[in-house]
């Protein structure tokens, strides 16, 4: 949900899409393919409403995960760490050198909630501004080249 637009973002699970719902027209504006990404990001967002910050972390972790099963090469998929991979879809040109930096941050902060043996903190502050760096993640990679698509599709004639 991003109240501060009125869309509402709806994953589907049968067939892999993520869906932004217009709330003010109450339609849906636009449906992107988007693997499990959705699913990590959900789940996030729940753990992040049921004020589990350390889990809402590790679950945004996982997104950027499906980000790089989704939408990076073999090669960037074969890099042994999801830093490397990131860094791998980066040097391709996949990711922005914007996007790369932060998703290190959102690695970094799931791998200290992650490590139970650390059991580094992460407080609720810091899980919603992972949360809303994921989210700016799946606008740019997901939703901007579906946007710029759409609207070069050639337009019929009047």
């Amino acid at each position: 949900m991003d109240a501060s637009r009125r869309l509402a973002f709806v994953a589907c699970d049968g067939n892999a899409r993520l869906l932004v719902v217009d709330l003010d027209q109450m339609r849906v504006t636009a449906a992107h393919r988007v693997g499990r990404s959705p699913d990590a990001f959900l789940e996030g967002m729940r753990a992040l409403s049921a004020n589990c910050p350390r889990a809402a972390a590790v679950m945004f972790r996982g997104m950027l995960t499906e980000v790089v099963r989704d939408k990076g090469s073999d090669a960037a998929r074969q890099a042994p760490t999801l830093f490397q991979q990131l860094k791998v879809m980066e040097q391709e040109g996949t990711l922005h050198l914007s996007l790369v930096e932060w998703a290190a941050e959102i690695r970094l902060v799931a791998n200290a909630a992650a490590h139970v043996d650390k059991l580094e903190p992460v407080d609720q502050a810091e899980a919603a501004d992972l949360a809303r760096l994921c989210r700016h993640l799946i606008t740019m990679v997901y939703e901007t080249p579906a946007r710029i698509r759409r609207a070069r599709r050639p337009q019929p004639s009047p």
